[in-house]
């Protein structure tokens, strides 16, 4: 299926994400600076792409 972007975008045209960087599209994950939130750093921005790539190892290990 193709998804619009706007599905996952909220007012402010941010990605919508929870706490393990997913979004309310399977498969769909998002981290750093395209999420709404108030620290925009490098070290943040890390942060959410080491749980964003776990939490989709951790989404494709749960479809085998």
């Amino acid at each position: 299926d193709i998804i619009s972007f706007k599905e996952v975008l909220n007012e402010k045209g941010y990605v919508k994400v929870n706490i393990d960087m997913s979004t309310d599209v399977p498969g769909f994950f998002a981290g750093g600076d395209v999420t709404d939130k108030k620290l925009r750093q490098i070290a943040v921005a890390i942060g959410d792409g080491a749980n964003a790539s776990q939490s989709i190892i951790d989404y494709l290990n749960s479809r085998k």
